[in-house]
């Protein structure tokens, strides 16, 4: 028969072991699965996933993800809640693997959901997703941890989007969080959509299978306006080949009043120009081969009568990179639909560029030209 005092000692002890043992069990079976997380296309990627990195107000923002399971345990379901303020998902596509896919689309009811199934140890996510950014330019944001994604500059008009990951594993108790299983990996990020009057760009969001994409996304204008106060305005309808932007390109963007040192090489640099240079920036410098598809650019310029303009003059890089080129398109087109071959029917070919030039009021006027690069254009 035990003593008081050996039995006060044995209970004790027993107590003790339990606590390390419960100490064990909460350290092995509620830690949060090591999940690596970032912007981008690639695994380890640091930085933002905007794609481009700043929209027009009411257009299409491109974001890409990455995730890495560096943790040794599976994870037997693991999904994503996308919270954004103001912002309506588009859609979004994951892959295991986004070289060869395939990829899996994603649920835009109630807001941006996708289901990955199980993540397995050593595997990796990657996810690109679009959102329709609010019309007006404004600061939304929700609450965000900096070190878990990308900090905002305050001083500029933005979206921001909080994705949220999780898997039924783990055992996450927070502030206003209920009490049970489960996991949160968070990436914050921001898309800039101070653009004004003098530039526009968006991410011509294409189901990576190549089945869903809307062509409407690859027309991008900077403004409607046009008079005293906005001399000029620039519009680029891009080819489909543009849909499906890369990771980090500029997606489909334009600008006019753009600061450009013509090269004093090109003797065409001499030439006195009308209006303001615009510039045409598909993809980051994507060229579409001579006879594969044009790229529509068309110039609303102010004070320029359409009997003033007798070419176009456009400087260009191949892949944007390298020396300068310029091509003089210099004969109008036989009516607005664009370049005809000698027979009159519809030519893809640099031989048969021409450019078109209508009236509008006030004494201004808007032109069109068909061009397979990018780059910057004056009136001549």
């Amino acid at each position: 028969m035990f003593t008081r005092g050996r039995s006060l000692r044995a209970v004790a002890a027993m107590l003790i072991a339990t606590a390390l043992l419960a100490s064990s069990f909460a350290s092995t079976f509620g830690a949060i699965a090591d999940i690596q997380i970032g912007g981008g296309d690639t695994v380890d990627h640091v930085g933002t996933g905007a794609t481009p990195d700043k929209v027009s107000p009411g257009t299409v923002a491109g974001f890409f993800v990455w995730l890495h399971n560096a943790d040794a345990a599976n994870l037997s379901t693991f999904f994503l809640n996308a919270a954004v303020t103001d912002a309506t998902p588009v859609g979004a596509y994951w892959t295991h693997d986004p070289v060869h896919g395939p990829w899996t689309s994603c649920t835009t009811t109630g807001g941006l959901k996708c289901t990955f199934g199980a993540f397995n140890s050593d595997t990796a996510i990657f996810l690109v997703a679009a959102f329709t950014v609010p019309p007006n330019s404004s600061k939304n944001c929700l609450p965000a941890d900096s070190t878990s994604g990308i900090a905002v500059d305050n001083s500029r008009n933005h979206v921001c989007v909080d994705f949220q990951f999780g898997s039924n594993s783990g055992y996450v108790v927070g502030p206003g969080k209920n009490k049970s299983r489960g996991d949160a990996y968070h990436w914050y990020d921001v898309v800039y959509t101070d653009t004004g009057d003098n530039e526009a760009a968006q991410f011509p969001f294409c189901d990576p299978n190549d089945t869903s994409c809307d062509s409407s996304l690859l027309t991008v204008k900077d403004t409607d306006t046009l008079g005293k106060t906005n001399l000029q305005w620039t519009q680029v309808v891009a080819p489909e080949g543009a849909l499906g932007s890369h990771f980090g390109s500029t997606g489909i963007a334009v600008a006019d009043k753009v600061e450009f040192a013509c090269p004093t090489t090109l003797s065409e640099c001499s030439t006195s120009f009308l209006g303001e240079w615009s510039s045409v920036d598909v993809n980051s410098g994507q060229d579409f081969a001579d006879g594969t598809a044009w790229v529509q650019v068309d110039i609303g310029v102010y004070g320029v009568s359409a009997n003033k303009i007798s070419a176009i003059y456009h400087f260009y890089q191949i892949n944007d990179t390298g020396p300068w080129y310029v091509e003089v398109i210099d004969t109008p087109c036989a009516d607005s639909s664009g370049p005809t071959d000698s027979l009159g029917n519809p030519s893809l070919l640099n031989e048969d560029q021409c450019f078109w030039v209508s009236s509008l009021k006030g004494n201004s006027s808007q032109v069109t030209i068909w061009t397979h690069h990018n780059g910057k254009l004056g009136i001549g």
